[in-house]
């Protein structure tokens, strides 16, 4: 594997101190990186989106704090490319989350382990790690 792709809600727990909420193993890994730590494109999308709806309530719009987090240079950010997107058409429809489908074929195409909760995304893959 080449590194990990954080989903969305780990990476809003990792930065916006959730980390009780986080595993011990996954805290260690956040903490002391072996491989490197990915955030995908898709995530932004995702917090931007829930924000302006109203569902993902935070103290200023992620456009204002977004980049900073990714100019310090500690995650990675992961762009959306037309080979992710292509991917989409053949996943099973386990997870009917578009969001959470794009991060399936990113860590698919990049070779990237997963670090979520959510446990419907093993059924896509065996490379979802939260323990």
């Amino acid at each position: 594997m080449n590194g990990y792709l954080l989903d969305t809600a780990t990476f809003l727990w990792a930065i916006a101190g959730g980390e009780e909420k986080l595993p011990k193993k996954v805290l260690a890994i956040l903490q002391k990186p072996k491989h490197p730590l990915y955030v995908s494109a898709v995530s932004s999308l995702e917090i931007s989106i829930k924000y302006s709806l109203g569902k993902l309530p935070l103290k200023a719009p992620p456009s204002q704090w977004l980049p900073a987090i990714f100019a310090k240079g500690y995650f990675r950010l992961l762009e959306i490319s037309h080979q992710h997107v292509l991917h989409l058409d053949q996943l099973p429809f386990h997870h009917k989350d578009p969001f959470d489908r794009l991060l399936v074929c990113q860590a698919k195409s990049e070779n990237l382990h997963i670090l979520s909760p959510d446990k419907i995304l093993k059924k896509y893959t065996p490379h979802v790690f939260w323990k």
